[in-house]
């Protein structure tokens, strides 16, 4: 199950690479796991919850995703077809 956490500033540690909602789409895309903003938006909130990829929400309600989470999480969901 993903987590969600509130972090203290609106700007993540110096180092890390957290990308906003619509860049996270993208980079999921260029991954191979077509994705848009919307449905990012869709697994993060009501019945959905949980079946997206993991994010905080800084105290300004900024989603920011982790690039590292990202990877697993399109690794983990994606079905390779053969």
């Amino acid at each position: 199950m993903p987590y969600i956490a509130i972090v203290d500033r609106a700007r993540p540690k110096m180092g890390e690479q957290w990308i906003t909602r619509k860049e996270a789409a993208s980079f999921l895309s260029r991954l191979g796991c077509t994705m848009s903003y919307y449905t990012l938006s869709r697994l993060a909130v009501g019945d959905n919850r949980g079946s997206g990829p993991p994010f905080v929400r800084s105290r300004s309600g900024r989603v920011l995703y982790h690039v590292n989470d990202l990877r697993k999480w399109a690794a983990d969901t994606t079905v390779r077809v053969e």
